[in-house]
Parts: structure tokens; C-alpha cells; sequence
């Protein structure tokens, strides 16, 4: 027979006798606990599996445990029957406490309370400090680094200047500046080493550039998105569709006077891609700089432009491209245009003042081939050149950072070793 074999047969052995005694005395008072004893006012717990109440000495319990119990299971029910184990809270950090912790907001603590972590800091930690003695160990890169154990009174000073745990943890993760403390501690300027100047110059550099190349191609996001700006699409679609809508009203009046009722504007969906988009960056550069960019991007001082320039612009821009074939139609068809000039009043535009639509493509977008899905292509493009450039940008910040932190390292290791 095996060990639980056996362990099972002396348990249902013990379970019968239990059950077997009697469950109340001469004087029908109930009896508790595998003892059969009355509540005499010793400390008993409850099982969650039977309901029974037993003595924590019977049951093996140490009495100071009794406020860390969160389910439990006798030993019947537990090993016996399978009902169920017993859960215990966590204990109080503290080792002579044994309250469970505090939980605020849903968040558990390592203490039953701050006066307990404020004690544990005190007695604890401090305790794990000796008298001040150098100790010397080899480093992971092969350096030898001087250590110093820390008085309570150092740690105390520590711990009253951290605000949290997480603070405390990174302390030791950097240096300070060796130069700051040689300038204030003994008013000596510490010069850095030519290889490390020159080092970090040419990471300047390169950061300067690549930053510079950076805000070339998110000026660039920014237009493309303000030219699919929903806004945008509807004034210059709205205004194409108003025109173009005339036009069709005017050749079906002089075709059938009187017929019918006028129809509907036609909707003219554009296909909007500006040419401007593939300038190279210093073609990019210059353009922003004009004030059409500004304008267009609504930076301060420059509106946007208005729908009657819009007008004038495209009316400019198809008469170049299309030719003025409207005057051999009949005279209601040229009454019509000339209504049509006198709706769009002519307004002063500046002398540098260039026409709104001669980057943009005025075709259909269902019929462009030669643009078919810009947006998208573009819009994929500059976002894989804007993650390049951040992740070059962080690896030389990175860098750069690293040739600092070995510098400083370098003279503090000096500094141990003089001192």
C-alpha cells in the first residue's frame, strides 16, 4: 500500500470516528471541532466544504495566523473529499506583523498599513547596511569597479529623496555629470577629450541634417493631407460641379427651349493629385516658402482663398487648356455664357498671385490612369521615409548619448582610482 493509500484509509478511519461521536452533551450543548469539546472560548474556524467549526489547535493552525485566513478547508475536505484548498491573504511585509495587506483603489500593497512600510524601511533595510568599506568587484566588460556599502543614516537620506519605489530602483542607473560636480565641488572646468568632441560633432551634424530632411517630408504628409481634407475635396468638387452644372443646363436649354425641366448639377469627382508632391527637398524647401504653401496650409496671416478666385482661376485654366470653343454655339448659348462671366465677378488677385489649379490634375479620378491611387502610393511612401528617419534620428541620439555616458564613466573610474 502506498504512503496516500494509506494517508486516504487512516483519514476515513479518523472521518468515521468523527462522525460516529456525539454531537452534544448531557446537556444538549453542542459539540464542536474532531475533539468534541464545547466552545469554551478557545479560537475555532469554520470550513467553507462542511460548515464545521474546529479548534486551530486540533487542526495544526498557529493561532497568529487567524487573521490571514481566507478560505479554509479542513482536512477532510481538503484531502478526503477534494472540496476545496485553503487560500491565505498575504501577509504584512513586516515579520512581526501578521495582518493581511491593504488594498486601496484595487490596488494591493506590500503593507497593512504606511506606518508598517515606514517601519520596514527603518528596521529592515537599514539593518542591511554595514560600516562604510570599499569592495572591489570585476565588471561584466572586464572593468574593476570600487563599491561602498552605505551607512543607515546615507540610505535614510536616500529613501527621504525618492518619491516612489520605481524612483528608487534607477537610482544607481546613471552618473552624475563628472563635470558638474568637478565645477561646483572644487571650481575645476573639466575640458572633454578631442576624439570625444569630434565624436559628437559629427553626430550633431547628422542629427541636424537628418532632422532638416525630416521636416522637409512631414511638410510634405501635412499638404497631402490638407489636399484630401474633406473640406478642401468638397470646395474644389462643389465649385467644378456648380460650373460644369451650368454649362450642361445652359447647351440643354438652347437644345430643347422649354422642354422639360432642368436636371440635377452633375457631381465631378477630380482626381486632385498635385504635381508639386514629387518636388524634390529643395524644391520643397523653396516651395515652402512661397505663399501659396502658407495659404494653402492656413498658417497666420494668410486666409485661404476664395471661392470667386477659385471661379476665376478655373475658368482661366480650362480656357488654356480647352480653348475657347463655346462662341460658335447659337445666340442663346452665348446669352448664357455671358451670364455666366457676369455671375463670376472678376476680384483683384495679387501680382504674384498663381492660378489655384495649374498643379492640380482637372481630370475625372474614374478616368485618370496616370494618377490612379496617388494618394495611397504617396501617402505609404512618406510615412516608410518618416519611421526611416526617426529610427536613424534615435540611433544617433542614442549614440550620442553613449559617447557622453563613456566619457563620464571614464573619469569617474579616474577619479575612484586617484582617490
Amino acid at each position: 500500500m502506498s504512503v496516500s493509500d494509506r494517508r486516504i484509509k487512516e483519514l476515513q478511519t479518523k472521518y468515521d470516528t468523527y462522525q460516529r461521536a456525539p454531537k452534544y452533551d448531557l446537556n444538549s450543548q453542542p459539540l464542536y471541532c474532531v475533539c468534541r469539546r464545547e466552545d469554551d472560548g478557545e479560537l475555532m474556524v469554520a470550513c467553507d466544504g462542511c460548515d464545521e467549526w474546529y479548534h486551530f489547535r486540533c487542526m495544526k493552525l498557529n493561532q497568529k495566523y487567524k487573521d490571514l485566513v481566507s478560505n479554509y478547508y479542513c482536512i477532510f475536505c481538503h484531502e478526503l473529499f477534494d472540496r476545496g484548498e485553503t487560500l491565505w491573504k498575504r501577509k504584512c511585509r513586516l515579520p512581526t506583523c501578521y495582518q493581511p495587506i491593504a488594498i486601496s483603489c484595487g490596488k494591493p500593497s506590500k503593507y497593512c498599513s504606511k506606518e508598517h512600510g515606514i517601519e520596514f524601511m527603518n528596521t529592515i533595510v537599514l539593518k542591511q547596511f554595514s560600516a562604510n568599506k570599499k569592495t572591489a568587484k570585476i565588471s561584466p566588460e572586464g572593468r574593476q569597479v570600487f563599491t561602498e556599502k552605505l551607512d543607515p543614516e546615507q540610505v535614510s537620506y536616500i529613501i527621504s529623496h525618492v518619491n516612489n519605489a520605481n524612483d528608487l530602483k534607477l537610482l544607481g542607473d546613471t552618473l552624475p555629470d563628472y563635470s558638474n560636480f568637478m565645477q561646483y565641488s572644487q571650481g575645476i572646468t573639466v575640458e572633454l577629450p578631442k576624439e570625444t568632441i569630434d565624436s559628437l560633432a559629427y553626430c550633431d551634424k547628422s542629427l541636424e541634417v537628418l532632422q532638416r530632411t525630416k521636416a522637409v517630408y512631414a511638410s510634405k504628409n501635412e499638404y497631402l493631407a490638407i489636399m484630401i481634407d474633406q473640406e478642401r475635396n468638397r470646395i474644389s468638387n462643389d465649385l467644378l460641379s456648380e460650373l460644369n452644372g451650368d454649362n450642361q443646363q445652359s447647351t440643354a436649354r438652347t437644345n430643347k427651349k422649354g422642354k422639360g425641366k432642368n436636371k440635377a448639377k452633375i457631381k465631378v469627382d477630380i482626381c486632385l493629385y498635385d504635381s508639386r508632391l514629387g518636388y524634390s527637398e529643395n524644391e520643397w524647401r523653396e516651395f515652402m516658402e512661397t505663399n501659396e504653401y502658407k495659404q494653402r496650409c492656413g498658417q497666420d496671416g494668410y486666409p485661404p482663398i476664395s471661392k470667386e478666385v477659385m471661379k476665376q482661376d478655373y475658368l482661366q485654366m480650362k480656357k488654356e487648356l480647352f480653348g475657347d470653343d463655346e462662341s460658335e454655339e447659337g445666340e442663346d448659348s452665348d446669352q448664357e455664357d455671358d451670364q455666366m462671366d457676369e455671375d463670376v465677378k472678376p476680384e483683384e488677385t495679387p501680382a504674384d498671385h498663381e492660378n489655384y489649379f495649374s498643379h492640380i490634375c482637372l481630370v475625372e479620378r474614374k478616368k485618370c490612369n496616370k494618377h490612379s491611387r496617388w494618394y495611397a502610393l504617396i501617402s505609404d511612401n512618406l510615412h516608410l521615409k518618416l519611421n526611416e528617419l526617426d529610427f536613424e534620428i534615435n540611433e544617433l541620439t542614442t549614440k550620442k548619448a553613449k559617447i557622453l555616458k563613456d566619457c563620464n564613466l571614464r573619469n569617474w573610474e579616474k577619479y575612484e582610482s586617484e582617490n
